[in-house]
């Protein structure tokens, strides 16, 4: 059935939210390419459940992975307003180096982690870029001038480089196992999340072989024990696990599709119902459907077997309408006009 849903249950929405808003954690000196790494194949972390309080780091890739692929990025029709968003939160803006790293443009592929996705607080970072090796060194001796007591941290881990950096008012490690391939976590978990880096499968790879055949794939987010990991999604609560995908096409239109498993079919109809009730609330927003162009109408919420399926397609000037939304959520300035 078509109907309406808001953005705190939409799982849809909230990968999209997630890749374009300032939620977007910090990315290392990164460079252009193109991949976007599949949701099944994040780190292979062996460590089970995260430590009570405290960073996580790593760790936090069996909990909510999203993957952006920044090649993509750049080719939207929009590219320099997602550009603008990106750089308006300071944990990515600051990575900027005149003259040798441009966080947005030399991206390639980007994993974001959070043990609970909440706010973009991202736990973990991994990114990959085509900066040659002598360049990262050199943005690392810049980035850790930036933080007190900065500069090249030991993490008794072999093969892994580890230099203490600033992004935003917060220290993290940058650990440098493999080339072209770049990871961030809090510095307070950097020995634990670097032994767990080095035994993981290295990213790039993984996601260009996945990418290969979705020429539009733009980002892909993961979602393992929803209860855990999105605890203000109430609605997804019953869900044993989520998965996402973020299409575009150069016309600017968009496509959202996302699946959750439940225990078995009659779990599903009843977190469809769910979804499908809140849908209707939203659809009574005369505000909101203005504001969004009528976007929120277009969503598709179903049981299929034990999986709810959603479905969400954007027309160019919806897409518009979002990105505008989320500036102006944000407080980032946005050039030219709206598509009529």
């Amino acid at each position: 059935m078509r109907a309406s849903l808001r953005p705190s249950s939409a799982l849809a929405i909230a990968a999209l939210l997630a890749a374009c808003h300032r939620g977007v954690a910090p990315a290392a000196p990164p460079p252009p390419a193109t991949v976007a790494p599949p949701a099944t194949s994040a780190p292979t972390v062996t460590s089970p459940a995260a430590p009570a309080g405290g960073s996580v780091g790593l760790e936090a890739c069996e909990g909510a992975r999203l993957d952006v692929d920044f090649a993509r990025l750049r080719e939207a029709r929009r590219a320099e307003w997602v550009r603008r968003l990106f750089l308006h939160d300071p944990r990515f803006g600051e990575l900027a180096i005149d003259g040798l790293v441009d966080p947005f443009g030399d991206a390639r592929a980007v994993r974001f982690c959070a043990a609970v996705l909440r706010g973009g607080a991202w736990d973990a970072v991994v990114l990959t870029h085509r900066l040659d090796e002598a360049t990262v060194a050199r943005a690392l001796r810049v980035y850790s001038t930036r933080v007190d007591q900065g500069g090249p941290e030991a993490l008794g881990v072999p093969g892994v480089d580890a230099t203490r950096v600033r992004t935003g008012a917060v220290a993290w490690s940058a650990q440098r196992v493999r080339a072209g391939e770049l990871l961030l976590v809090p510095a307070e978990a950097g020995r634990r999340s670097a032994a767990l880096y080095r035994a993981s499968t290295a990213l790039a790879p993984a996601l260009e072989a996945a990418v290969a055949p979705a020429g539009a794939l733009v980002a892909r987010l993961a979602v393992d024990e929803p209860a855990r990991s999105l605890p203000w999604a109430s609605e997804l609560a019953d869900l044993r696990r989520v998965r996402a995908e973020l299409r575009a096409t150069a016309a600017g239109t968009a496509e959202l599709r996302a699946t959750g498993e439940a225990a078995d079919p009659a779990a599903a109809a009843a977190i469809a119902a769910r979804l499908t009730a809140r849908a209707e609330e939203a659809a009574g927003s005369l505000a909101l459907q203005i504001a969004l162009r009528g976007l929120l109408s277009s969503l598709e919420v179903r049981a299929r077997g034990a999986e709810v399926q959603v479905h969400l397609p954007a027309t160019a000037p919806q897409v518009d309408s979002l990105l505008a939304l989320v500036a102006a959520a944000v407080g980032a300035r946005l050039d030219g006009p709206l598509e009529r």
